[in-house]
């Protein structure tokens, strides 16, 4: 599932590292790291498994980073959807 973000993200240009679970991204490709991410993930789960997912996701920046475009409560929130 990170090397399909991963790959996603690059076709996007926008540079992207994964560390363990998780992407760094510069703070403006934040919102759609994170929605590639989450879809990625959801594609995923549907075919192996059948059943959709909205997962949870967090974003974390470095102190004194203006966060105003980084994405906020329901577009981080997870969930089933079937």
């Amino acid at each position: 599932m990170m090397l399909s973000t991963l790959e996603h993200l690059m076709t996007a240009g926008i540079p992207a590292y994964s560390v363990h679970d998780s992407l760094i991204v510069k703070v403006g490709d934040a919102a759609t790291a994170a929605k590639v991410f989450r879809q990625t993930i959801h594609d995923y789960c549907k075919q192996l498994s059948g059943i959709e997912v909205s997962v949870l996701l967090s974003v974390t920046v470095a102190d004194h980073v203006p966060t105003d475009t980084l994405p906020k409560g329901s577009l981080l929130q997870g969930r089933y959807l079937s």
